[in-house]
Formats: C-alpha cells, structure tokens, sequence
C-alpha cells in the first residue's frame, strides 16, 4: 500500500465517530455480583457492631446512677436498634431468590444501584437523627452529675464538647456516605451510558 492510501485510510479512520464506552452484559453481570457481595459482607458489619452496641448500653443502663442515664442509654438501645432494622429495610443486598431471578442483570444492577445511592443519600434521616435522642438525655445527665459535684467549669466543657464531638462525627458519617453515593451515581451513569 502506498503512504498516500495509508495516510488516506488513517485519516478516515482518526474521522470515526468515538462510540462511549460500554460494559458488556458479562461486566455488568460481574459488577453486580460484586456490588452485592459488598453490600452483604457491609451490612453484616454493620449488624454485629449494632448488636455489640445495644448490648454494651442496656448493660450501661442496668448499672447507671440516675434514671435520666438510664433512660438516655436505653434510648440509645433502641436507637441502634432502629438503625438496624432501617438498614435491613432500605439498604440490605438482593436476596439469593432475587438473584436467581434475574432476567435483566442490567435493569436489575441498574435498580440496586439506586436503591443503595438513595439509602446513602438519606442516611441522616435513618441513620443518624435515631442517635440523637439518647445521647443527648445521657450527656444532660452527665452535665448534671457534675453540677450536683459542684464541678461547673468541667460541667460546661462536658456540656460544650460532647455535642461537638457528636456533631464532628455525624459531618463526617455524612461526608462519607455522600461520597459513596457519588460514586454509585458515577456508576450509574456510566451503566446508562451502555447498550
């Protein structure tokens, strides 16, 4: 072939149209599985740390100085608790009959996809706000455990730097899931960019 023809053919060739990235069915299928085996061994995580949790401030609260104490730490309880029930409900892997099912892994990955992106994106509604009534009720009787010690100084920096402890750590709990949902979204997008 002369360098003419050549430089010809590449020049028709370099002119294609770019045709996006796209993942076969056999990616998608994969990607899938994965997501779910993330999803599954997260939430499994998440369910032993909030068993150990609920039985560490029942066990607090059996042992407690003030009933408000008590109260804050069963409240805390049962804050866990609802975060684990709400977890399970909004954000838990397909099941095996669910998998086995599918006819549409793209369709199906695709709705999982959301699913997860819109439980992260809430998560300050079913995660976070069931944190906050015992916490509280057991910082006020801390705050006041001090007082009645005569401690005001020390009461005031409980009472200032717990709150802010608790606030740090839910900005940050919020940082993280938002960022994980823009990742899935990113995903998603690129999903809905294929065949």
């Amino acid at each position: 072939m002369a360098d003419h023809d050549h430089d010809t053919a590449q020049a028709i060739w370099a002119r294609q149209p770019q045709e996006n990235f796209a993942m076969s069915l056999e990616d998608i299928r994969t990607h899938a599985s994965s997501f779910q085996g993330r999803i599954a061994a997260r939430n499994m995580r998440e369910h032993l740390v909030g068993a150990v949790l609920i039985v560490m401030f029942t066990g607090f609260a059996f042992v407690a100085e003030s009933m408000l104490a008590r109260l804050g730490l069963l409240l805390t309880s049962a804050g866990v608790a609802l975060i684990m029930w709400q977890l399970h409900r909004q954000a838990r892997a397909a099941t095996i009959d669910e998998v086995c099912l599918v006819t549409d892994w793209k369709h199906f990955h695709r709705a999982e996809l959301v699913r997860q992106r819109d439980a992260l994106r809430s998560v300050w509604l079913w995660y976070l706000a069931p944190l906050v009534p015992g916490p509280a009720l057991s910082w006020i009787a801390s705050v006041l455990g001090i007082v009645a010690e005569g401690n005001i100084p020390a009461a005031v920096t409980f009472a200032i730097l717990g709150p802010l402890v608790m606030g740090g750590v839910f900005v940050g709990v919020l940082w993280l899931n938002r960022k994980a949902a823009d990742a899935i979204d990113a995903e998603i997008q690129k999903l809905d960019a294929g065949p």
